[in-house]
């Protein structure tokens, strides 16, 4: 699995840290239940679920989900410096950089830096690995997912709705993760979006 998923991200052209000697930052797991194993960790490790909106909190904590996805997401300057979070309204996040006003782009981004996908044992009968590898791989490179008809289209994101299972990622998921990676990280939402849908033929989730 690990190798798969290295694979996969090797082919997008992402950087990746000696097998070796890297510090694990996207981890993969299958526990007997999900809801249970993250309703611990938000009672113990409430920080992590800090920077999530309550919907995003909703999904990961609520019933009937046989795969969750926790990704810690940091915003960075356009250069790739940290920007420090403020817990209050009146000394908000802000950083510093020389840069022309621009349209094209903007003077921050947000970087995945860390994500934990959580399988339900019990969902996973009849899997094989490399699909649940790809599947893993998609949901922790893409904070932003298709919309759900666009998904049940052959997706691997379908890999747990009834009907046929993809084998993998297919040329659309790839398509789609090539276009979320192709380019500078600060470019606006919107310009990102596009892209999105011109490479893959699918629309964005509406509430991301």
């Amino acid at each position: 699995m690990v190798g798969r998923i290295r694979g996969n991200a090797e082919a997008l052209g992402l950087r990746l840290a000696d097998e070796q000697v890297c510090e694990p930052n996207l981890i993969v797991t299958f526990v007997a239940d999900g809801q249970g194993f993250f309703q611990r960790m938000r009672a113990e490790r409430a920080y992590l679920f800090g920077d999530m909106t309550q919907a995003e909190r909703d999904e990961l904590l609520g019933a009937g989900h046989p795969v969750r996805t926790l990704l810690r997401v940091i915003p960075r300057s356009r250069d790739g410096m940290p920007i420090s979070r403020r817990e209050d309204l009146v000394s908000p996040p802000r950083t510093t950089m020389w840069m022309a006003h621009s349209k094209i782009y903007s003077a921050t981004r947000n970087d995945i830096y860390h994500a934990l996908v959580v399988f339900d044992r019990g969902a996973i009968e009849g899997m094989s690995i490399n699909q649940l590898a790809d599947y893993a791989t998609f949901r922790a490179l893409s904070r932003t997912l298709p919309r759900a008809d666009a998904a049940a289209d052959g997706s691997i994101l379908a890999l747990f709705s009834d009907g046929t299972r993809a084998d993998g990622l297919t040329g659309s998921d790839r398509a789609w993760l090539a276009a979320l990676y192709r380019g500078p990280p600060n470019m606006p939402a919107p310009a990102r979006l596009a892209e999105l849908e011109k490479a893959s033929g699918r629309r964005a989730a509406a509430r991301e």
